[in-house]
């Protein structure tokens, strides 16, 4: 992804939380899906929600005074109210007391990443949809 100052010159992602917060921002939000590629790893067309990304930019956020929020979304892709799919790496039956032990594991392995960087977000859980959590 590039991004583009007031005058178009490309700008990295220091540059980026620089323009945020010259114009006022103070928090960045970052949303993390669980895989959000298909098996050739090409990303399905919403950005780049992978951990390993919203690390480097909550980095490059938090060095620039910016605080970050970070969305875990328990998919491999963005969700809504209606629409909150299983993570293809979750291959389990909607319902089955084995989710609540992935959600719970993939959640303390991702927080635990986190904070072996330095990054210390403000974090939520998605659960936008109203039939169900991650699926179910």
């Amino acid at each position: 992804m590039k991004f583009h100052n007031f005058d178009g010159h490309d700008i990295d992602d220091n540059g980026l939380m620089q323009l945020l917060k010259s114009n006022g921002v103070n928090y960045v939000l970052l949303k993390v899906a669980v895989n959000p590629a298909d098996e050739n790893g090409n990303t399905y067309g919403g950005g780049n929600p992978m951990l390993a990304n919203a690390l480097k930019t909550a980095q490059a956020a938090q060095a620039n005074g910016l605080n970050v929020n970070i969305q875990f979304l328990y998919s491999d892709f963005h969700t809504s109210k209606i629409v909150q799919k299983l993570p293809k790496s979750c291959p389990i039956t909607k319902g089955e007391t084995k989710l609540a032990a992935k959600v719970a594991d993939y959640t303390a392995q991702s927080l635990a990443t986190l904070k072996a960087v330095g990054v210390l977000p403000v974090w939520c859980i998605a659960c936008l949809a109203c039939a169900g959590f991650a699926g179910s």
